[in-house]
Order: structure tokens, then C-alpha cells, then sequence
């Protein structure tokens, strides 16, 4: 056993023996330099991001939004929170304006940490955050910025700071926040959903039980790490299983074949619309001529999935997910085309409802609704009302609790007093809810079905 094995984030993903020599991660700059991360110099980046955040006085609890593309030190930052007790706060790196104070803000961080080119989107609200330091500015050769005197260098810090583990690290507690991944804020204000250390745990599992990787496999992502899909997909899955990943600093629809054939990579994983954007590339002579096996992607058109198959020599993986639970998959050859599948039967159940939360008929539309099968789920978004609690009662959750359609509504309050819900996720139907609305007042409602609503196309259903 060595020291390395002592890093919170490897205990978290019950990795042991770990030969801090070994290659584990490779960062493709857009400019196709590459960085390469071993376990051992994960483990040493990672302490030195702790004692910076400690130097901070960040800590248990606390803190610190991390803004930049796919990185190493986005990671580096990422471990460092487990270590020392704190909270990293990924935000996407496209924010702006009052999107990007908002996700800043509201999460009370007590630091930032950010890359070089995009200094300037915080320059541009640096009067709504004045009072939050910048902890370090990460500088990459090939995006060509000048050094800022105005903040600390991100990059002199890793080169000088000690790569020992601090005295100050905490136990690792896995049911302590980890992280808090924003929601996409298509109706309001992006809504911060609190992610447990175990969480990261969960990910890990997702290679053995959901993707099923195999000791050859080269994983590839281009999706940005401050969302779940990428952390779930790749980076957790491929760490704990001792693959080989290459992370793009972003997506890129012209140069992924070229990526894959360099690297060897056997499965990448994408969203719905990036699958049309590869698609809709220019035909080549050699788009099957690649070592892609397979494709991770949560909604690819039933319109191209077997065009894209027959064109590119692949095997297409749906699966469809969200950040505050829920998860189903369709493996190549089990469901048929254009459904992402079913869940993992041991662990979560789904079903499709109408308006009266009655199972629809096979093939008709209507509300997808699940709820894990073991334990109990406690959904919380930072700084907001409507969190989900469990409460106590004769089946666990007490008579007449009522929840809401949490991308529809912001905060609510009823009869002048707060709203209380239900630790597994129960939602009002459309038409229950546009009463809620409209009359604020309680709708009585059974709980005991413990159920939670999940927003996709209607034509994305389970079979």
C-alpha cells in the first residue's frame, strides 16, 4: 500500500494498490497538446490544491466555485474539496453575466478558482462578487493570455506549493456535500443540486453495472465536467477501474474521429444533438475505419441511430439520467431503436402516467415517474426552499405531503407557511399543479407512492 492510496477521492472509489506511476488520464488541448495525469501526480496536485484552499480558510463546509473548461486542475480542485471537508462548485464555463454571479452567489463560495480565458467574463461582474478572492488563475500556453498581477497564479502555485498531504484533512465522510452541479435553468434561476460524496462512488459503480467496460477499453469525453454526464460516464468509471480516458478541453464534431484513431479510444460518450452534428459532418472514406466500439449517448434521433451505426462501424448505448437521480438504459441489441431503455430493475423503478398518475397503455405518451427501490432519496438545492426532505410516519413519509414540479417552479409558499416535501420525490400532475398555482392552497394527495417526476421528450420512453 502507498501513500497515494490514502487520497480521500481514491478511498471514496475503494481503489487500493494503486501504482502512482500509472497513466490514468489524458487532457487534449484544443490546440492537440496533451497533458497526461498519473495517479501519482493526481495525488500530489490534489494535496496542493488543499493546502491552498486551507491557506484560504475554506473548509468544512464551505465553498469555492471552480470556472473553466476540461482541465486537470478542474479535477485537481474537484478531489482537493473531499479532502479538506469543503464543496466545489462546478459552473459551466459558457455562464456570463448574472447567470455566472448568480451560480457564484447564491452558493455563498468563498473562492474562485477559474482559467486564464475566462478572466474576462469576471472581470465583467467583478463588482457583484468584489468580495469573494480569486484563489488562483490556471494559465495554458496555447490560449495565449497574458499574466494577470490582479489575481495569484494558478500555475506557480502547483510548481512550488508541497505535495504532501496536509495536516488539516478530514476524515472522508461520504454522506458529506461534495459538490453542487447546477441545473440548466431553462425556466429561472439555474437551481444548485447538492451532490453527496457518495455520489462519486455511484459513478464509479456505473462501469461494472451500467457500461460494462472491459480492461481494454479507451474512453473518450468532449462534455464538460461540470456536468454529471461526463463525471458518470467517464471520469469516475475509468478511475476506478484503472482505464485509460482522454478528456477534450470541449467537444468537437469535425476532429473526434481523428481523436479516437490517435488514442485508441473504444467508446465516447454525447449528448442527442452532438450525435446530428457528427452525423451531419461531410462523408468520408474512412468513417468506419476507427476503433470506436461502442457510443454512450443520451438521445440519439431515431431517425439517424441506424445510419450512424452502419456509417461509423458503432454499436449505439442510450441511457437517459438526471442529476437529482433517476437513471435507464438501452444496451446495444436489448430494446429497441429510439428508447433509452429501462432502469436497473435491483435499484430504481419506472413507470409512464397520465395527468391522474394512472400507467398508461404500451405506446401511449404520458409523464415518466421513478423512485430507487432501496433506502431513501433526499434531493437538495442549495439555498432554496423547495428541498426534499424525508419526513417521519406510519410508510415513511407521513400523511398528506405535497410536493411540486420542481423545474417549474422556483419557491413557493402555502397558507403562509413554508412548503414541506417528501424525502423520495412525489410531483403533482399539470393540471394539479396549475390549481396549486392558481388558488395556493393544499391539494391533498397521497404520498405513499414515493415516486419522482422526470421532464423528457415524449417520444424518449421506456419500453
Amino acid at each position: 500500500m502507498s501513500a497515494v492510496d490514502d487520497l480521500p477521492i481514491f478511498r471514496c472509489l475503494g481503489m487500493s494498490n494503486i501504482d502512482p506511476d500509472r497513466e490514468s488520464l489524458i487532457f487534449l488541448n484544443d490546440d492537440g497538446s496533451d497533458e497526461r495525469l498519473t495517479y501519482g501526480k493526481i495525488y500530489e496536485n490534489t494535496n496542493r490544491i488543499s493546502r491552498l484552499l486551507i491557506a484560504a480558510g475554506i473548509g468544512g463546509g464551505d465553498t469555492f466555485a471552480l470556472v473553466m473548461r476540461n482541465h486537470p486542475e478542474f479535477l485537481y480542485a474537484l478531489f482537493a474539496a473531499l479532502s479538506v471537508g469543503a464543496i466545489a462548485v462546478p459552473i459551466d464555463p459558457r455562464s456570463k453575466g448574472r447567470r455566472l454571479s448568480y451560480q457564484i452567489n447564491n452558493t455563498g463560495a468563498k473562492g474562485i478558482i477559474l482559467a486564464d480565458e475566462l478572466l474576462e467574463n469576471l472581470n465583467e461582474i467583478k463588482g457583484d462578487v468584489k468580495d469573494i478572492p480569486v484563489l488562483g488563475v490556471i494559465y495554458k500556453e496555447h490560449h495565449a493570455v497574458p499574466l494577470s498581477k490582479t489575481y495569484p497564479v494558478l500555475n506557480e502555485i502547483l510548481e512550488n506549493e508541497s505535495p504532501d498531504p496536509p495536516e488539516a484533512m478530514v476524515e472522508l465522510d461520504m454522506q458529506a456535500p461534495a459538490q453542487i452541479i447546477h441545473t440548466s435553468g431553462t425556466t429561472g434561476d439555474p437551481k444548485g443540486v447538492v451532490l453527496k460524496a457518495d455520489r462519486f462512488m455511484v459513478y464509479s459503480m456505473l462501469a461494472d453495472t451500467i457500461w460494462q467496460y472491459g480492461d481494454d477499453d479507451v474512453l473518450y469525453t468532449g462534455l464538460s465536467l461540470t456536468h454529471g454526464n461526463s463525471q458518470a460516464v467517464t471520469i469516475f468509471p475509468s478511475l476506478a477501474r484503472g482505464l485509460r480516458s482522454v478528456i477534450g478541453e470541449r467537444f468537437t464534431k469535425s476532429r473526434i474521429w481523428d481523436i479516437c484513431r490517435k488514442y485508441g479510444c473504444t467508446s465516447f460518450s454525447l449528448l442527442g444533438g452532438m450525435m446530428a452534428g457528427i452525423y451531419n459532418e461531410p462523408l468520408k472514406e474512412n468513417d468506419g475505419d476507427n476503433p470506436v466500439r461502442r457510443v454512450i449517448s443520451a438521445g440519439t434521433p431515431r431517425a439517424i441511430w441506424e445510419a450512424f451505426e452502419k456509417r461509423f462501424n458503432v454499436l449505439i448505448h442510450e441511457w437517459y439520467a438526471a442529476v437529482e437521480g433517476g437513471l435507464a438504459h438501452n444496451p446495444p441489441g436489448e430494446g429497441p431503436i429510439g428508447s433509452f431503455g429501462k432502469p436497473p430493475e435491483q435499484f430504481i423503478e419506472m413507470k409512464i402516467v397520465d395527468e391522474h398518475d394512472n400507467e398508461v397503455p404500451a405506446g401511449e405518451k404520458g409523464e415518466l415517474i421513478s423512485r430507487i427501490r432501496i433506502g431513501d432519496t433526499e434531493v437538495t438545492y442549495f439555498g432554496r426552499r423547495e428541498n426534499l426532505r424525508k419526513r417521519r410516519g406510519g410508510d415513511g413519509f407521513g400523511a398528506g405531503i405535497y410536493a411540486i414540479r420542481m423545474k417549474m417552479v422556483t419557491s413557493i409558499l402555502i397558507s403562509g407557511r413554508e412548503a414541506v416535501f417528501a424525502g423520495r420525490v412525489i410531483l403533482f400532475s399539470r393540471t394539479i399543479l396549475r390549481r396549486l398555482l392558481e388558488n395556493m392552497r393544499v391539494f391533498p394527495r397521497s404520498a405513499s407512492t414515493g415516486y419522482q417526476l422526470h421532464q423528457v421528450h415524449p417520444e424518449r420512453v421506456i419500453w
